[in-house]
């Protein structure tokens, strides 16, 4: 879900004559969106997912970004009489 996300957003423009650039890590080097990788969060919400994900490099773990899951809140209000 993420990486499609990325390439996305780091896709080649449809002008031949210009590229984008190649993603490179700063600690190891590695060049290339196939070094991006993703893995949800352990902690997870009450319906089970994930309340965020880990973007780093594939090669040597380095964390680029975190990014949130969105949030839904609930539609009906609890009222809890005692």
């Amino acid at each position: 879900m993420i990486n499609l996300a990325v390439r996305v957003a780091l896709a080649m423009t449809d002008d031949t004559s210009k590229t984008a650039a190649e993603p490179t890590c700063p600690e190891c080097g590695v060049a290339g969106i196939e070094h991006f990788a993703n893995q949800e969060s352990r902690q997870r919400s009450r319906n089970r997912e994930p309340w965020f994900f880990v973007v780093y490099c594939s090669n040597c773990g380095h964390v680029y970004n975190t990014i949130a899951k969105h949030v839904f809140s609930q539609t009906a209000t609890r009222v809890v009489v005692q």
